[in-house]
Parts: structure tokens; C-alpha cells; sequence
């Protein structure tokens, strides 16, 4: 349901509608990306650095460390800490220095985090670098350089941070080929702190709106395997994009393009749909309602899904590029879930909570989900999941449950709808 605004609904309403889309593309997303790697000057015995770029933005638990300048870091043995995890699977850590800050945060000898990748072209580029969540620490002050092979692209540093989710906005910058991104903690925001960061993630974006898109259909479908009852349905939604082409910048070996490497399957598409406002309209963005102004016009937007393209058709004699989207439904469709233990006294809430747990450890780009409370009623003596897709554990949690799963218009896994 949009709960939206009266201006919207007037527009939506009216005898003449101007209806709109706004589509965003994510070409460039080093969510889970195999051809990255990171190092640094500076590792902690038990850091992964192999999680610094594995899409997976929380930490699993308060990892324990200490401080030996004044124990300002000290372990806390009331239960909140614990142990840094050996391996990849038993805990989520990313980079964990190894070197204290001084008692003003900064160091003799910087730490410096380096991801390395295959060439690609930064456009519009938004970096994201998430610290431990477990902590409210963070940088304060940090430089982050953009390298293609030795030779530095661009430079960006702050010395008044305060966040500990940081978000380096490139927007306006084209940079043809970017092979090494290089960040530098010049200080911390915890005296005889040690640098924690769990996540650095980067993408390149842009915005369609109007004339940029030719056509755009939604398909919001429910499918059943077969049964006669009206339960354990799942939503499973697709959509056809095609965007203009008239210059040639999607064309399969343009080289003179930067989007000649980018156009490729798995891209990250996000759908708003709206209404162009009324004269006079007091409405702006808020939560997920978008509101921009496009040349005369003001236009309200609601989100109506996130999808994960097919492959991208197109040729120079074609003035559009087009492909096929799927929500979020379709990875785990294709993730298999081989993990199962065997669960006894457990509740419908709980098996969803472990399915989904162990889904975002798969499934690139931040999985989100929410479970319905009313699964808790219902417990299952017994449990276990044969080896099997995330999709079909999900759909025998909703037939026991003689209840739905569906992903919503924010891109986020509903389970246990009410129906």
C-alpha cells in the first residue's frame, strides 16, 4: 500500500493524468564481485579482509580487543563480547587494525586500506564505507585516492567526519578506467582505538527519467506449485526495461563508450512510478517518496521495486538498449541452501530467521527481510531442509504456515504476509 501524500493522490486521481517513471541503474556495484582484492599495512591477526568487499554490512557480534596503552578498549566480560571468529563462516569482522591510535586518535604510520580490481569506468560513483557496527567508532579524518594502474585519478579527504556509515558522493565525475581504490585513516574518532571497518563498497549510477526511457512494463504476478489451496504462494516479480540509444553509448563494441564493459547481467535496477504534482504543490522528498523537478514540472515518485537485470540486448542498428529484471526472489531462486542443521522445538519465525541468515551470507547486496510475529505461534517438533534453493525453504515456511512471502516495492523479502 503507498501511503502517499493528498497532492499525490489529487494527481493520481485526476481526469488528466501525467503519469512518470524514474528508473536508476546501478552499472557498476562491487557487491560481491570475485575480482577484488584487498590489503593493507595494517591487519589484525583475526581480521577477513576477504569480507571488507562481500556485501555484507553487519557486523555479527562485538568483537573482543584491547587496548594495551590504558585499556580504554578493554575486553568486557559481562557476556556482550566475544572471541574473534578463525574462519569465514562462524563471523562477519572485516578489517580490524592491529596498531592503537594515539591519545588523539591518529598515528606515526597511517593505515592504509587498498582494494584492487579489473579496469572499469567510474561514472556518477557513490563509495560507501561502512565501520564496525558493533562500535560507535569511525574515522574523522581519512584520504581516499582513485588510481588507474600508478597514475592518480582523483582525491578525495575530510577531516570532520562523524559517521559511521560514510558515503563519498563522485557524482559529476567521469573517470574512463579506475583499477585501485586506496584509503588512508589519518585518525580515529577512540583514543588507543584500533581502526574497524566492516564493508567499502562502490557503484556507479544514473538516473532515467522522461525521453530516456522508452518503455518500461511491470509484471507483480502470485505462483503456486500446483496445490488447490491459496497458500504458500510467493510473489515473483519481473520487469522489461528499454532506454534510448540514439548515440550509440550502449552499443555491444563501441570502445569510444564507457559503458562498452559495463553492460553485462546482474546490474541492480531500481523502478519508481508517479504523477506530475499540482500547481502550487508543497510536497518534497521524504522516506521513500522522491520528489523532483523536472524542467516546469514537479513530480512525485514512489518506489515500485529493486530487480536484478538479465542480459542487455542490443545492436548499432537498434536506437534502444533493452533487457529483462527480476526481483529479489530470483537470486534466491538460484542460491542454493546447503546449510540446514536439524532444528527441534523451533518455531516457524525462527526457521525463517535462519533461512534468511544464512541467504545473506549468499546473496549479494545487502539482503533485507522482515518476518511476521504471528510465525511464532506455530512450532514445528522437527525441522530440517533437504538441500534445496532459498526460494523453496522459504515456500515450505509459507505452506506450513498457511501464510504468503512476497518482496515489497523497497526491495525488501516479506514473510508471513497477512492474507
Amino acid at each position: 500500500m503507498i501511503n502517499a501524500t493528498l497532492d499525490y493522490e489529487t494527481a493520481a486521481k485526476a481526469n488528466y493524468r501525467d503519469p512518470r517513471a524514474r528508473v536508476r541503474v546501478s552499472w557498476v556495484d562491487s557487491a560481491g564481485e570475485s575480482t577484488l582484492t584487498s590489503t593493507t599495512n595494517d591487519e589484525n591477526r583475526a581480521a577477513i579482509m576477504s569480507q571488507v568487499t562481500d556485501t555484507i554490512t553487519t557486523t555479527t557480534r562485538k568483537w573482543m580487543h584491547c587496548s594495551s596503552a590504558s585499556y580504554t578498549n578493554k575486553p568486557i566480560l559481562d557476556g556482550t563480547c566475544y572471541p574473534m571468529p578463525s574462519d569465514l563462516v562462524s563471523g562477519q569482522v572485516g578489517w580490524y587494525g592491529s596498531v592503537e591510535s594515539g591519545a588523539l586518535g591518529g598515528w606515526a604510520s597511517p593505515p592504509v586500506l587498498t582494494i584492487e580490481f579489473v579496469s572499469r569506468a567510474f561514472v556518477n560513483s557513490l563509495i560507501v564505507i561502512q565501520c564496525d557496527t558493533q562500535y560507535n567508532e569511525y574515522p574523522t579524518e581519512f584520504t581516499l585516492k582513485l588510481y588507474d594502474g600508478v597514475s592518480l585519478e582523483h582525491t578525495y579527504s575530510t577531516t570532520t567526519n562523524t559517521a559511521t556509515t560514510i558515503e563519498v558522493d563522485l557524482s559529476g565525475y567521469t573517470f574512463d578506467s579506475i583499477t585501485k581504490v586506496e584509503i588512508t585513516i589519518e585518525e580515529w574518532s577512540a583514543a588507543y582505538g584500533i581502526v574497524k571497518i566492516n564493508e567499502v563498497r562502490f557503484t556507479t549510477q544514473n538516473v532515467y527519467t522522461g525521453s530516456d526511457i522508452v518503455s518500461l512494463d511491470i509484471v507483480e504476478e502470485m505462483i503456486t506449485d500446483g496445490g488447490s489451496l491459496p497458500i504458500g504462494n510467493i510473489t515473483s516479480n519481473e520487469i522489461s526495461l528499454s532506454l534510448i540509444n540514439t548515440d550509440d553509448r550502449f552499443t555491444y563494441g563501441n570502445t569510444n563508450s564507457i559503458y562498452n564493459s559495463l553492460l553485462r547481467a546482474g546490474v541492480k535496477i531500481e523502478v519508481w512510478l508517479g504523477f506530475v504534482l499540482p500547481s502550487g504543490t508543497s510536497d518534497s522528498s521524504a522516506d521513500t517518496y522522491i520528489v523532483e523537478t523536472e524542467g516546469s514540472d514537479k513530480v512525485g515518485y514512489y518506489p515500485y521495486g529493486v530487480y536484478w537485470s538479465d542480459d542487455w540486448v542490443t545492436n548499432r542498428r537498434s536506437l534502444t538498449v533493452k533487457t529483462f529484471a527480476r526481483d529479489r526472489m530470483e537470486q534466491l531462486r538460484k542460491t542454493e541452501f546447503d546449510d540446514s542443521l536439524l532444528y527441534e522445538d523451533v518455531t516457524l519465525y525462527d526457521l525463517a530467521d535462519t533461512v534468511m541468515n544464512s541467504a545473506a551470507a549468499k546473496v549479494s547486496d545487502g539482503l533485507e527481510w522482515e518476518i511476521n510475529t504471528d510465525l511464532k505461534n506455530t512450532t514445528i517438533p522437527m525441522a530440517y531442509f533437504n538441500r534445496m534453493s532459498y526460494f523453496q525453504a522459504i515456500k515450505q515456511i509459507v505452506v506450513a504456515g498457511l501464510t504468503t512471502a512476497y518482496v515489497n516495492r523497497n526491495g525488501v523479502v516479506v514473510i508471513g504476509a497477512s492474507i
